[in-house]
């Protein structure tokens, strides 16, 4: 890593216009007296290579090709850019591919779309150990990511070298600062370096950290177009005439599109940064990986004092709960509430509510036996004509049904014929003399029990207008 007018070259993520980058990246930090531990030999650079690079919105100052082993061991062909970021000359023509692609579609080419829990290995042993200050650092960054409401997850580890996790976070000869793979198909990017001449302080080893995680979840350099944190200039326009199409780099809905001073994810840094997101990088990290929509999983229907317990998936890490004045709380976190209905007798609607950074969501229920809803279900009418009958329909408004639930009716008046279809009441009336009025009565059950009696009086009236109508 560079040391530039007490600036360190660092490798960053995408945000002075936060922007998101198409394909796989590495990010390191160092000049080239510091590079000799890359074991890597330099080739020669074309205008074609250089084309292809700027084509995809990289400054191209001080470009190189390189050739080195990847990860697996294999030699591979790697641009080196904006000294801190290495993409496979493969994965610079996948991208350059896709460049009619929506930005919906860059963006989920150079994210990580395949997994949301990210295993990371802090290596603590053999020729790329991290020493005790790095690790302390790494665990740091690892909770501020997971602090985050981000739709990732990371699972921190330290041991030897293994593979089979997401990343390896190992420490690599230089001056200071870090450089990381960017994602490729899919997945994160595999490595994150630390150099070992990055010191012990540890707000400084966690932005580098930081920085260099950002890089593996596919963020770019803030100040990609400038690089002005280095104490230097070289402006490259985002869509030069000269290269049409050029679709490497998406800004970020509600980021800055200038110079953001206090990103994490700035070419450079000095001694003064505090080794946290500022409110830039969260936006930039929200958009990429949007947390769900929180869900509330749980009964519809309770009995007596059973208690109950709702699951709230995608709340985040600070929910507040709130509950109806029936319900007492048994025990609450940022996962789920357990409650009880405040006595056995409770009988009517409850619910909880969960307030996140998403929003707030309830979840409606009830409590014990149904209840007919009185205030609906009065005031009936119905009309016969001389000599006639005619079905008239009665719908029965209850509070509590489930799918056990029974009807039941009875006549309390027997100048009708009456039963119930569903949760209407079919009446008919019986050759009679003329009668005002008819009576029945209806009840329901859930799997708590049966609902009270519903008395219906419905005034029968002569003169309708037209034959066997009926309203409420």
């Amino acid at each position: 890593m560079k040391f530039l007018k007490n600036h360190f070259k660092l490798g960053v993520l995408l945000l002075g216009a936060l922007l998101i980058l198409n394909g796989c990246e590495q990010d390191h930090l160092s000049n080239s007296s510091e590079d000799e531990y890359f074991n890597y030999v330099e080739l020669e650079l074309t205008k074609e290579d250089i084309a292809k690079v700027a084509k995809l919105n990289f400054n191209t100052y001080e470009l190189k090709l390189i050739s080195q082993l990847n990860n697996a061991g294999i030699d591979e062909k790697y641009f080196l850019i904006e000294g801190d970021i290495l993409i496979s000359t493969t994965e610079i023509d996948n991208m350059i591919s896709s460049k009619n692609s929506s930005s919906k579609h860059y963006h989920s080419n150079n994210t990580v779309t395949n997994i949301q829990t990210i295993t990371i290995r802090g290596v603590n042993q053999g020729s790329n150990a991290l020493s005790n200050a790095q690790q302390s650092a790494l665990t740091a960054a690892i909770q501020a990511y997971n602090d985050l409401n981000i739709k990732l997850n990371f699972i921190l580890t330290f041991g030897p070298n293994d593979n089979t996790k997401n990343i390896n976070a190992i420490q690599v000869s230089g001056g200071a600062g870090g450089r990381a793979d960017f994602p490729s198909n899919g997945n994160p990017g595999s490595i994150a370096r630390i150099f070992s001449g990055s010191g012990t302080n540890n707000t400084i080893l966690r932005h580098i950290w930081i920085h260099e995680l950002g890089h593996t979840l596919g963020l770019r350099h803030t100040d990609w177009f400038s690089r002005q944190s280095c104490g230097s200039y070289n402006p490259e326009s985002i869509n030069s005439s000269s290269v049409p199409n050029a679709n490497g780099a998406n800004h970020i809905p509600g980021t800055p599109t200038g110079f953001d001073p206090t990103s994490i994810m700035l070419s450079c840094y000095d001694n003064t940064v505090t080794g946290t997101f500022n409110n830039n990088d969260i936006i930039a990290l929200e958009y990429l990986y949007p947390l769900p929509l929180p869900v509330i999983s749980g009964i519809s229907l309770t009995c007596g004092t059973q208690s109950q317990t709702f699951t709230l998936s995608n709340g985040g890490i600070s929910v507040a709960w709130q509950k109806s004045s029936n319900l007492n709380v048994l025990s609450q976190n940022n996962n789920g509430i357990t409650v009880i209905p405040t006595n056995s007798t409770v009988n009517g609607s409850g619910f909880v509510r969960a307030i996140t950074s998403k929003g707030t969501i309830q979840k409606d229920f009830w409590i014990g036996k149904p209840n007919i809803n009185f205030s609906q279900n009065e005031d009936f009418t119905m009309c016969r004509g001389e000599n006639t009958t005619t079905n008239n329909f009665f719908p029965v408004t209850i509070l509590g049904e489930d799918n056990s639930t029974i009807w039941e009716v009875q006549k309390i008046t027997n100048n009708h014929n009456v039963t119930m279809q569903g949760n209407e009441a079919i009446v008919s009336l019986q050759f009679a003399p003329p009668y005002n009025y008819i009576a029945f009565k209806v009840r329901a059950s859930n799997a708590c029990g049966f609902s009270n009696w519903l008395e219906y009086y419905v005034e029968v009236t002569e003169n309708c207008g037209s034959e066997g109508s009926s309203s409420l």
